[in-house]
């Protein structure tokens, strides 16, 4: 799996920390290598741990079949993926539409609203990438 930290920007992390807020783990080692990496103090400085600093992540399986996008400000992660059932569905965590989640996560009265507009672009890049590939 590859993760990006897109907030901060990569030239935030290059310009303070000499490297850049993101990672690449093996398939066969995300359980026990993940943490690690998003706990990496570069130049043995805390504060440019990504699990202290990334605002905005977007993580891709290496298979290419599931990804997440991940916000801080909403305190919310959107997992997209194919497949209906997946092993993440008994680990205790509600996954829910699309609908209800920017219904029920987003408004009203949210960190940050989404703008209608963005959410009409949202849904139309969800149903894009939900379209069978050919």
């Amino acid at each position: 799996m590859v993760s990006v930290t897109l907030d901060p920007t990569p030239a935030y992390y290059r310009d303070n920390y000499g490297t850049y807020g993101s990672f690449r783990v093996p398939g066969n080692r995300i359980g026990e290598a993940y943490w690690d990496a998003v706990s990496y103090e570069p130049q043995d400085d805390p504060t440019g741990a990504l699990t202290f600093t990334a605002n905005v992540v977007a993580i891709v399986g290496s298979t290419g079949l599931w990804s997440v996008w991940a916000e801080r400000s909403w305190d919310i992660a959107i997992v997209m993926t194919q497949r209906p059932n997946g092993p993440w569905l008994s680990r205790g965590v509600d996954f829910v539409p699309v609908e209800s989640a920017l219904d029920n996560f987003t408004e009203p009265e949210f960190k940050t609203p989404l703008a209608d507009g963005l959410r009409v672009e949202f849904l139309r890049n969800v149903r894009n990438a939900e379209a069978p590939l050919a």
